[in-house]
């Protein structure tokens, strides 16, 4: 028999105990390696426009076991790029100057919660700057009691802020000014890739600007734990719930997501969030198969649209070395044009 962990918390902006007070400019820093072998910091963008650009750029540092993991998968007209990779050798010298990298992918943190990204792979650049969107909701937590939370603990601290980016990127011979949405997150401690791989995993994020952003999590572990929790960032007001529900929509081979939608509610309101998905990517990370993808996003209610962004693992891993398949994802690392 599954357990369901729910835990509601009240308006976050300001109150006890509240994401938004309990980290700091230190935390935009690498932090105080723990012990463990699975001991991790990550530091990650998604962005998007909405209209068929976007992308999203994931580094992760395993330190005591000297490797660097990245995903890098982005689009804007037809093209497309993607790179998977789980063990660049971890440069330590970026990380004592306080940057956050995984090969060629590097991110510089700057000033009031800002940050560069500079990337410059093979048939692939991409130079953006991160603004949040304001000082005051810089600081936000999937999981409210970020501490005790067992999703903290399965999956280690993550602190995310919604924003812009702006910036280039080259796909292939083709140059694309970047003005876009986007959500930066950071996290850092153990995570346990073993009880993560489980038995599924949804993470979406979106934003139609300053008006509303949101973020939500559901996920099954291994031991057959149920975690929901996530949070709404409404017209600056901060609030967390644990009751929702992600929805995917699957093509005829049940792994190319081409959208979903999803419910949160809260005791005086409930938002719906519906995504269309223009890039998806299948890639393979540590035992698991996650689809990857962004696109365009409506919320019922509102007339302005926005982007999205979501990770989906919900099925067993291709055996190492194989190519996973999909219909519909970009599965293979490397430059991809329409026709």
């Amino acid at each position: 028999m599954s357990t369901e962990v729910k835990e509601h918390s009240p308006n976050e902006t300001g109150a006890s105990g509240s994401s938004t007070s309990q980290f700091g400019p230190q935390d935009e820093s690498p932090h105080e390696v723990g012990p463990d072998a699975i001991w991790q910091e990550s530091y990650w963008i998604y962005f998007g426009n909405g209209k068929g650009l976007g992308g999203g750029i994931h580094t992760g540092e395993q330190i005591n076991l000297g490797k660097a993991n990245i995903f890098a998968l982005c689009y804007a007209d037809g093209s497309a790029y993607r790179r998977a990779i789980d063990d660049y050798p971890q440069n330590r010298e970026l990380r004592a100057s306080g940057c956050f990298s995984a090969g060629p992918y590097v991110f510089t943190p700057g000033p009031n919660g800002t940050f560069h990204l500079d990337c410059k792979d093979d048939d692939f650049e991409l130079n953006l700057d991160f603004t949040p969107q304001s000082n005051d909701l810089h600081k936000l937590t999937v999981f409210p009691d970020i501490v005790n939370h067992v999703g903290s603990k399965t999956s280690s601290i993550n602190i995310q802020a919604p924003g812009r980016v702006r910036g280039t990127m080259v796909l292939g011979d083709r140059r694309f000014d970047v003005d876009a949405l986007a959500q930066q997150g950071h996290s850092w401690g153990n995570r346990d890739y073993k009880a993560l791989r489980g038995h599924g995993s949804r993470w979406v994020t979106g934003s139609i600007g300053e008006r509303l952003n949101f973020s939500a999590y559901t996920a099954i572990r291994q031991d057959g734990l149920i975690i929901r929790s996530g949070f709404i960032v409404d017209r600056g007001e901060v609030l967390h719930t644990s009751d929702i529900d992600v929805i995917v929509e699957a093509d005829v081979d049940g792994c190319t997501y081409r959208g979903g939608v999803v419910h949160m509610k809260f005791p005086d309101r409930e938002y719906v969030f519906r995504a269309k998905l223009d890039n998806i990517n299948l890639v393979q990370h540590h035992g698991s198969e996650i689809n990857v993808g962004g696109g365009s996003l409506r919320v019922d209610g509102l007339s302005e649209t926005g982007y999205t962004a979501w990770e989906i693992n919900e099925r067993p891993a291709t055996p190492a070395g194989g190519v996973p398949f999909s219909l519909g994802s970009h599965v293979v690392d490397g430059l991809s044009v329409k026709a």
